[in-house]
């Protein structure tokens, strides 16, 4: 009974929607509430059928932030090690080392996040997908390499 009542309730709140002045339904992005969408965060508009660019630029400012400190931190590793070492090439001073591979995972996986929240219309569907799916195995791959390194450090004591 109660979910026959609920689809009473959204049938006539769609109507009532349409009826109102949302005649797009707020593109499936968002509310209507008095005949005027109330959209979520990602987008704006009349409809709600485009980006709210100030959320994207904002985050994906942040993204690029932390990706611009992962690149700078990482120059840093390499440059100190080039001095420590006795003969100094480049190669050998780009060495894998764990803090080195953190600050490489970090900086992909926010330089990704960054560009898809800068232009959000610039990706075709798919694209977007898979640049907003991308982030979460680099960063179960970051917090995994911290987890080896910890154990392998904690089986020398």
């Amino acid at each position: 009974m109660r979910s026959l009542l609920a689809y009473y309730a959204d049938a006539v709140m769609s109507a009532a929607a349409k009826s109102a002045g949302c005649a797009l339904g707020c593109s499936g992005r968002g509310d209507c509430m008095n005949g005027t969408c109330l959209c979520d965060i990602r987008y704006s508009g009349d409809e709600c059928a485009g980006p709210n660019m100030p959320y994207h630029a904002c985050i994906g400012g942040v993204f690029l932030l932390v990706a611009f400190v992962c690149a700078v931190q990482l120059t840093v590793c390499i440059v100190t090690e080039y001095r420590k070492l006795k003969a100094p090439t480049f190669l050998r001073a780009c060495k894998v080392t764990t803090q080195k591979m953190l600050y490489l995972v970090a900086f992909l996986a926010s330089l990704i996040r960054g560009a898809y929240f800068v232009s959000p219309s610039a990706f075709q569907e798919g694209w977007a997908t898979s640049l907003l799916s991308a982030y979460y195995p680099l960063l179960m791959s970051g917090s995994s390499l911290i987890v080896c390194f910890w154990a392998e450090v904690s089986s020398f004591t």
